[in-house]
C-alpha cells in the first residue's frame, strides 16, 4: 500500500473518532436539555448541571438564600441600611450583603457598594456621617424633610 494511502487512512481514522465523541457530546447535550425542559413545565428555574461524563441525572445548583438575594447594589444597600437601626461602615455594608446572600460580578465589590452609598446619598435616601474608612451610613426615613439630610462630607 503507498505512503500516501496509509496517510488518508490515519486521517479518516482520526476523522471517525472525532464523529464519535461529537456524537456523544450531542447526546449528553440533548439529555441537559431535556432536564431543562422537564424544569421549564414544572416551574422549578433552578440550573440543572451534568459533569462531563455523566449518565442522565442533574445536579442542583445550591440556591442563593438571604434577604438581599437577587436585588441589586442599591436596593439591597438600603434594606441593609434600613434594617440595621444604626449607622454602618462601607465593610460593614459589604460584610452584611454577602452573608444576606447578595451576588455581585464587580470586580471590587467594596467600591461598587461605596458607589451604591454615594449613589443613596444623593437621592436623600441615606446620609454619610464622618469620613474615611470610619464614616458611617444611615438610611434617612421618607418623612425626613430634605435640609435634615444634607452633611458636610
Amino acid at each position: 500500500m503507498p505512503q500516501q494511502d496509509i496517510g488518508l487512512l490515519q486521517y479518516i481514522a482520526e476523522q471517525e473518532e472525532k464523529r464519535d465523541r461529537l456524537k456523544k457530546e450531542l447526546k449528553d447535550l440533548d439529555v441537559v436539555i431535556q432536564h431543562a425542559r422537564q424544569r421549564a413545565e414544572t416551574g422549578d428555574i433552578r440550573k440543572a448541571i451534568l459533569p462531563p461524563g455523566a449518565a442522565s441525572e442533574p445536579i442542583d445548583t445550591p440556591k442563593p438564600e438571604g434577604p438581599y438575594v437577587g436585588m441589586g447594589n442599591e436596593a439591597a444597600v438600603l434594606r441593609c441600611l434600613q434594617s440595621a437601626g444604626k449607622g454602618l461602615t462601607t465593610d460593614d455594608v459589604c460584610k452584611a450583603l454577602k452573608a444576606g446572600g447578595i451576588e455581585s460580578k464587580a470586580k471590587n465589590f467594596h467600591t461598587a457598594i461605596f458607589s451604591a452609598l454615594s449613589r443613596l446619598v444623593g437621592q436623600g435616601k441615606a446620609r454619610k456621617m464622618g469620613r474615611g474608612s470610619r464614616a458611617r451610613w444611615v438610611a434617612v426615613r421618607p418623612d425626613t424633610p430634605p435640609s435634615a439630610t444634607s452633611t458636610f462630607l
